[in-house]
C-alpha cells in the first residue's frame, strides 16, 4: 500500500516545535470493515485510517497527518442485525494538524507573483500571503487569518490565508 502523509517519526519530531500546531492525540473509537478484511484486519484497520489522512476529521478536530500504534479493544469483531460488516473498538496515537485564526505559522516560499507569497507550512499545506514587497523568496513567518481546513469536497485541499509577520 502507497504511504500517505507524514511517516510518524518525521511528524513527531515536528512537535516540539511551538509554532507547528501540531498535537499528539492517543483516542478510542470504533470502527467498521468490510467482511473482505476478515483474516486481515490490521491492512484493514491501516486502510480504513489511510483515507483519512490529509483529511480534516471532526473526530479529531484537527487534520489528521500522522498514525501509529493501532490498538485493537477486543479480541473478536462484532456484526450487528444482518449487515456483515466487522464493527472494532481501536485506540491509536495520532498527529494531528491543528492551527486557528491568528496563530503563527513558518511557511517556507514555492510561488512568487506580484500580488501574492504561496507558502508551504510543514512541506505540506498551502499559505497564501499578501506580497507587500519583493524580498521575500526563502522562509517566512505568517499570521494565518482565514482558514478553511473542512472541505466536503475531497479533491480540495486545505487552505490557509495569512498575513507576513517576518522575513528573515
Amino acid at each position: 500500500m502507497k504511504s500517505v502523509g507524514f511517516k510518524f517519526e518525521e511528524a513527531k519530531q515536528l512537535l516540539s516545535d511551538d509554532n507547528s500546531y501540531l498535537y499528539l492525540i492517543t483516542k478510542s473509537r470504533t470502527i467498521i470493515l468490510s467482511p473482505r478484511f476478515i483474516g486481515k484486519i490490521l491492512p484493514g484497520i491501516r486502510e480504513f485510517i489511510d483515507r483519512e489522512v490529509n483529511l480534516f476529521s471532526d473526530f479529531l478536530d484537527g487534520v489528521l497527518i500522522s498514525y501509529s500504534n493501532i490498538k485493537l479493544h477486543q479480541p473478536f469483531s462484532s456484526v450487528h442485525d444482518d449487515r456483515p460488516y466487522l464493527h472494532l473498538y481501536i485506540q491509536a496515537d495520532y498527529i494531528v494538524f491543528k492551527p486557528y485564526v491568528g496563530c503563527t505559522l513558518k511557511g517556507v516560499v514555492n510561488k512568487l507573483s506580484q500580488g501574492h507569497i504561496g507558502c508551504l507550512v510543514h512541506k505540506h499545506f498551502n499559505a497564501s500571503v499578501p506580497r507587500p514587497f519583493k524580498n521575500a523568496d526563502k522562509t517566512v513567518t505568517i499570521c494565518s487569518k482565514e482558514m478553511n481546513l473542512n472541505s466536503e469536497l475531497l479533491a480540495f485541499h486545505p487552505v490557509i490565508k495569512c498575513y507576513l509577520l517576518k522575513v528573515p
